[in-house]
């Protein structure tokens, strides 16, 4: 992970899903509660409000962990582009895990 700050993201597609699974695992990374942004919201869309803010806050040098790539989005072609944006464009890293 770069020298930056480190933010955490998560996204359930549904207000009766439960976010403490990824929540848990973000915990794992060393990761101030106040950059832990989580909605619970359809991944159609980037419109979402905490990741609005998460990418007003997020700077060049910082990382974004997310538990897996499909929590950045649903669909496929817009998830690589919205990394694109994040890495290239930004100049941030993206660090997806897949833990249990």
């Amino acid at each position: 992970m770069g020298g930056g700050k480190i933010y955490g993201y998560a996204r359930v597609s549904s207000k009766d899903q439960n976010l403490d699974r990824q929540l848990d695992a973000l915990a794992a990374f060393p990761i101030l509660r106040e950059n832990v942004y989580a909605d619970k919201a359809s991944g159609k869309s980037f419109g979402r409000p905490a990741y609005k803010r998460l990418m007003e806050d997020i700077a060049a040098g910082d990382t974004l962990v997310v538990k897996s790539i499909d929590r950045l989005g649903r669909n496929y072609d817009e998830i690589i582009e919205e990394w694109r944006t994040i890495t290239k464009c930004m100049g941030c890293a993206v660090d997806a895990f897949m833990a249990g």
